[in-house]
């Protein structure tokens, strides 16, 4: 059983099959919907509009809170209570099945966005949504305390799908990981009833501010783009000093503008070049348009093209399923974090010139989905 967020309703799901949404007001039950196998979790998202279930059939379902109405549903393999979990903007779900999968969905798309070969015992979002925390527990023979028991914490970002940090401690396995408001710390409860807090930023935010000089502004921007862990560490090295962090960011950042429809066109049809070279450079230009070239490539993929043409389109439009590998835009989305991060009335501007940019990049989106939490913040 879950109860919502808003107070107004409780969820049930059990050996019956059934998951169910009564009215806390009313207490009747408002509706029920019988699943293929006995349900396993019920989890309500934080603005109570939709409600995850699992069940014994390994089969992952959203409702709509009020109607039942389905949204939603994917398939993965043995997924339980604790391993199922919602963005706090509403975005994914997370869910894992305790020994070797992670797979993140966007509610929007219903398209998997994220599949991470992990298991962990339980998950968390950080407050923005950016980063996915587990914990999990393994063995370690040379150890006497908790019987050789390692508690294990990890932390992937989203966006490019690469493991940022990992923590180990003698706490039996993890049964519940916590965030604190601005992400700078995460909390793990074990089982053996021990509570660990870990820094996540290295007190950095914290320290005495120093000035950053050009060249070491110029080796942040470089790491933005980077491998995850660098580009963490980057993102709280810039956080801490703000005013030139700002600076910097408006400098070097610009609004994601639409596709040159030239350009567009040639590159189209250089993707049927005789030289393999020019074919290859087209590829490489059209994966770096990413989302802005979709519509193209999908009429195109309509018209019947050459083998060659199809494969290679097929290919782009599956990788924009993929986490995002082209540095240019993972500064951009790691900016974003950053001005988040600052939030002063200058990094929100900058963050409002980006959230003009092409409506449907991911970059312009991302912009506009901090500018909504900085506006609930205000308003909530």
């Amino acid at each position: 059983m879950e109860f919502a967020p808003d107070g107004k309703s409780l969820a049930s799901g059990g050996s019956d099959s059934k998951v169910c949404v009564w009215d806390l007001h009313t207490k009747k039950r408002r509706w029920s919907k019988e699943l293929a196998s006995p349900v396993r979790a019920v989890v309500f998202s934080p603005d109570t509009k939709w409600l995850a279930s699992c069940d014994d059939s390994d089969r992952v379902c959203v409702w709509e809170v009020e109607s039942g109405r389905p949204v939603q549903s994917w398939e993965h393999d043995q997924t339980t209570s604790n391993r199922l979990v919602f963005s706090p903007d509403n975005r994914f779900l997370a869910s894992s099945d305790g020994f070797s999968t992670i797979r993140v969905w966007s509610l929007a798309t219903g398209q998997e966005t994220l599949r991470l070969s992990e298991g962990p015992s339980c998950l968390t979002f950080s407050p923005t949504g950016r980063i996915l925390a587990g914990g999990s527990m393994r063995y370690d023979d040379k150890r006497n305390g908790n019987k050789g028991r390692i508690s294990t914490i990890q932390l992937w970002e989203l966006v490019s799908g690469q493991k940022i940090l990992s923590f180990e401690g003698d706490q039996e396995s993890v049964d519940c990981l916590a965030f604190t408001s601005n992400g700078h710390a995460l909390a793990s409860g074990g089982t053996d009833g021990t509570i660990l807090l870990w820094d996540l930023i290295g007190r950095k935010v914290h320290q005495p501010r120093t000035k950053l000089d050009a060249k070491e502004l110029d080796r942040l921007w470089t790491e933005l783009g980077g491998e995850a862990p660098k580009a963490f560490q980057a993102i709280w090295t810039l956080t801490a000093a703000p005013e030139q962090a700002v600076t910097l960011l408006k400098q070097r950042l610009r609004p994601v503008t639409p596709a040159d429809p030239q350009r567009l066109t040639r590159w189209m049809r250089d993707l049927d070049s005789h030289e393999f070279a020019i074919r290859e450079q087209a590829s490489k230009n059209l994966e770096e348009l990413a989302e802005l070239a979709e519509p193209e490539l999908r009429k195109c993929l309509q018209s019947q093209p050459p083998a060659e043409i199809r494969r290679r389109i097929e290919v782009l439009l599956q990788n924009l399923k993929s986490p995002v590998s082209s540095p240019h835009r993972l500064r951009a989305f790691r900016s974003i974090e950053i001005l988040e991060q600052i939030g002063t009335p200058e990094a929100q501007q900058v963050v409002e010139t980006l959230a003009k940019g092409e409506p449907i990049s991911r970059v312009t989106l991302e912009a506009r989905f901090t500018l909504d939490r900085w506006h609930r913040s205000v308003h909530p």
